[in-house]
């Protein structure tokens, strides 16, 4: 997402709020799912940057990724 240079980068909670509201699902949902993903990465709520929420969707990602892997991994197909 590329952002204008006219415009302040958002940041912080509305960062957080722009990004619950643009998502078009459940707020409660997506609000609670965000929280706890910046929580997770250990990211300052108040002060976060749009390239601190980038890291933190990617670890949110990479850590599912490797859960979904891990799961594949373990489930045997039998073939006749």
């Amino acid at each position: 997402m590329e952002v204008s240079d006219d415009k302040a980068e958002l940041c912080g909670q509305e960062l957080v709020e722009t990004v619950v509201s643009l998502s078009g699902l459940p707020e409660l949902l997506i609000r609670t799912e965000l929280n706890d993903i910046l929580d997770q990465s250990e990211k300052c709520h108040d002060e976060l940057t749009l390239e601190e929420l980038r890291s933190a969707m990617l670890e949110y990602l990479e850590k599912i990724n490797e859960s979904v892997a891990d799961q594949n991994s373990s489930h045997q197909v039998w073939e006749l």
